[in-house]
């Protein structure tokens, strides 16, 4: 099975990181995207810098998921902790 770019950088950083939350994920994917300049009003006059980076890592971890090349465990807090699949292992070693 193909694989975007994108993707395998995915898969590359989750092997590296073991288990890792979106954020974390996030900030080794894109570490120099300017979304994490980029502020959201999460109401009673707060705000969150680099929000939207880890809710599109979530995203794009989702997407994996679906493929069956991630997997995730959740917290106690509901927070989803990702790690590489077997599977994703084997596509990942597939396309080296």
């Amino acid at each position: 099975m193909s694989m975007t770019a994108p993707q395998k950088r995915a898969l590359e950083v989750l092997e590296r990181l073991y288990d890792c939350s979106a954020t974390q994920f996030a900030r080794r994917m894109w570490p120099d995207a300017e979304g994490w300049q980029n502020s959201s009003n999460s109401g009673n006059g707060s705000s969150r810098r680099g929000a939207g980076m880890w809710q599109s890592a979530g995203s794009f971890l989702s997407r994996l998921h679906k493929k069956g090349w991630v997997s995730y465990t959740l917290t106690s807090y509901h927070q989803r902790i990702w790690s590489l699949s077997p599977e994703g292992k084997r596509i990942l070693e597939a396309n080296a």
